[in-house]
């Protein structure tokens, strides 16, 4: 996520919002927290991949939908280090580091089906995302084919795992 000093004080340390929901929540002792195991974890996680996966590859082109942020794979090899309207991609990083609801303001990536596996059409939200968010955080999706302008942006040589961001002197890290 983003440097907390990038984010304007809210007055109020993530700890201490984390410790007064759980008050909240044992006060009114209507919901009681389930501590599960690793393995537990990755297997809820899991299932509820597949569960989102089988909605996507059934659903009809722009449905919306959501999908967990480590399941869409980046189509290009590359990504440019802007937006189309100017902005940096940093810019949005810092945003959604500082405030993730603010996705729900974000245009909606769109992804499509290809030999398997979720591959986004909006590579640069997805970089923006996956260095901003947890990658078990659920993103707004729209559901999009594997057509003719889609196979022209898969350029991936990473199989969608990776991507390089280029800039004016060459392609920087991260």
């Amino acid at each position: 996520g983003a440097p907390e000093a990038d984010c304007a004080d809210s007055g109020v340390g993530a700890a201490e919002e984390g410790a007064a929901k759980r008050r909240r929540v044992s006060e009114a002792g209507d919901k009681r927290a389930i501590l599960l195991t690793p393995t537990w974890r990755e297997g809820a996680l899991a299932a509820t991949e597949l569960l989102l996966k089988r909605k996507i590859a059934s659903a009809r082109e722009g449905t919306h939908a959501e999908l967990m942020l480590r399941q869409i794979r980046y189509s290009q090899e590359s990504i440019k280090g802007h937006f189309q309207d100017g902005r940096p991609v940093a810019m949005m990083m810092r945003e959604l580091g500082c405030n993730p609801q603010k996705i729900e303001q974000i245009p909606r990536i769109s992804v499509a089906l290809h030999n398997g596996q979720v591959y986004s059409g909006d590579n640069r939200r997805l970089y923006t995302f996956k260095n901003s968010l947890p990658e078990d955080s659920r993103v707004p999706v729209v559901v999009g084919r594997f057509h003719a302008g889609f196979h022209k942006k898969l350029t991936t040589i990473s199989e969608g795992i990776s991507i390089r961001r280029r800039s004016l002197n060459g392609f920087l890290n991260g």
